[in-house]
């Protein structure tokens, strides 16, 4: 069996949990362009209420920190709480709002309007005379940036955007620990670090974002249409974890910033905070955030350890981390390059590491 199945897993295949056969071929006709205003009145006349929910979305990343980001946000006494850490609007109903003409925009607002009046807890959120706010925080929008990018810049162009990016080694140990909880609450054998990491290699091989390329060929293809067709091709892959993929950030953030500067939204309305940042100097995270956000300054209640902690975590092995060096290291160097200098060499290996 090739070697990809270890201990019970089976490598990749089935069918996507919510994208249904009868949709995948959709989004291989949506251009980004097609954002459909329709003709009818955009929305209910009730533009302060769409700019208060979503005032801002979460995108992520999986196992990153974007939950225990959640709780500290929600402390703040003018960012309204909801039922649900996850919202999960555009990677989950989208197929209520998208068709072969593109994204209908004056009902993808309404749903999401909707949305947002099953989850909100307080009924005064929906005064005018409200000044509080309510965000969207949903892991895989980031990693959707084949599509997310178009349909969020379609519906709620206003929005201010946030992610949390976490050394990606330490995020698919992290995922691997995640899951294999789960295997273990359903009693199913452990997977193999191995295992489990070549078969995503190979989901990323087989849709062309990775391949051998040359230094000058790497810099070609990073940021072209050829690197968005592989991406769109990784993501679509049915039932996969996308365990490496999500830690390949460089990829996921060109793509949102490409459609923002596409409808000319400022990139200064997208903001990155270092996982470990934010968990080593909470408050002063938690300051510059809010700041962005265009919230007041507030201290927080609890700055109690707030990120998912899991008993009886397996260590990754040294030679399954070294091989994950070798493999994030020119995506991060990618990074780097990107968003500048504050992020410079964050997560290089440590000259401990190598010991």
């Amino acid at each position: 069996e090739q070697g990809l199945i270890t201990g019970g897993y089976r490598p990749t295949g089935g069918h996507l949990p919510h994208d249904q056969l009868g949709r995948l071929s959709l989004w291989s006709s949506l251009s980004p362009e097609k954002c459909i205003s329709q003709s009818a009145p955009d929305m209910v006349d009730d533009d302060d209420w769409l700019r208060r929910a979503p005032h801002f979305l979460l995108l992520g990343g999986m196992k990153c920190g974007s939950q225990a980001l959640t709780s500290y946000l929600w402390d703040h006494p003018r960012i309204e709480r909801i039922r649900a850490i996850e919202t999960h609007f555009f990677d989950q109903e989208s197929h209520k709002f998208v068709n072969a003409l593109g994204v209908r925009r004056k009902e993808a607002r309404e749903l999401y309007q909707a949305k947002f009046q099953k989850v909100i807890l307080d009924p005064e959120f929906f005064n005018k005379n409200s000044t509080k706010v309510a965000f969207d925080s949903t892991p895989r929008y980031i990693l959707d940036a084949d599509r997310n990018p178009s349909m969020v810049m379609c519906v709620a162009p206003w929005a201010k955007l946030l992610a949390v990016l976490r050394n990606p080694i330490d995020r698919a140990a992290s995922h691997y620990n995640y899951l294999n909880q789960a295997r273990k609450r359903n009693r199913k054998a452990m997977v193999d670090w191995d295992a489990w990491i070549d078969d995503d290699i190979r989901l990323l091989k087989e849709a062309g974002v990775v391949a051998n390329r040359t230094k000058q060929e790497a810099e070609a293809f990073a940021g072209s249409k050829e690197e968005a067709e592989a991406w769109a091709k990784y993501v679509r892959a049915p039932n996969s974890q996308f365990v490496l993929g999500r830690g390949l950030y460089a990829i996921q953030i060109r793509m949102w910033l490409a459609e923002m500067d596409r409808i000319e939204k400022p990139r200064s309305d997208l903001m990155f905070v270092q996982s470990e940042k934010l968990r080593r100097n909470t408050q002063m995270e938690y300051n510059r955030i809010i700041s962005f956000l265009g919230l007041e300054e507030h201290e927080l209640s609890d700055l109690s350890e707030k990120h998912t902690t899991r008993r009886g975590a397996i260590e990754m092995p040294a030679d399954v981390r070294k091989k994950l060096e070798d493999f994030f290291d020119p995506y991060n160097q990618q990074l780097y390059n990107l968003l500048g200098y504050e992020w410079t060499g964050v997560w290089d290996p440590k000259p401990e590491d190598q010991e």
